[in-house]
């Protein structure tokens, strides 16, 4: 993985804290909470390098809910060069989508 938050670290299976590394909370979006996942700031790109070895991907987007009203995002999926996802402006009052792309 090759990441860069906007603010602090990526944190793993946790929301975007301050700039520290695991001080981020449990991920929860519109009230569900997620044992796994990655906390990123606005501002910030994750890639993986997956070598084809896929055919799906599937993940829940949003703004955690400790965000409250706050922010808004953007969010783009991509592979191998194309797009295949935009959620268009995501605020924290209306956040949480499930993503599935084939």
């Amino acid at each position: 993985m090759n990441a860069n938050s906007g603010w602090g670290p990526v944190e793993i299976n946790r929301s975007n804290g301050e700039l520290g590394a695991t001080d981020g909370g449990k991920l929860t979006i519109n009230g569900q909470t997620f044992e796994k996942g990655l906390g990123v700031h606005s501002d910030s790109k994750v890639v993986y390098k997956l070598d084809g070895e896929y055919s799906v991907f599937k993940a829940s987007i949003g703004l955690d809910d400790e965000i409250g009203n706050g922010g808004s995002v953007n969010f783009q999926v991509w592979a191998d060069g194309v797009m295949l996802y935009q959620s268009g402006k995501m605020t924290g009052e209306r956040s949480g989508r499930p993503l599935l792309k084939r």
